[in-house]
């Protein structure tokens, strides 16, 4: 049985990307793009 818990998806996310898997997924969306030293769509739209 997996333990996967529910992830509640921002309905409001800026990501422009196309087809891109982490839409809305703040969480992993932070990982990923903090793993490369990157920032998110969030943190570049907020200045």
């Amino acid at each position: 049985m997996s333990e996967e818990r529910e992830v509640k998806l921002n309905e409001d996310c800026p990501c422009t990307w196309p087809g891109c898997e982490r839409h809305g997924n703040c969480e992993k969306c932070k990982a990923y793009h903090h793993g490369s030293g990157e920032k998110t769509s969030c943190e570049k739209q907020k200045g």
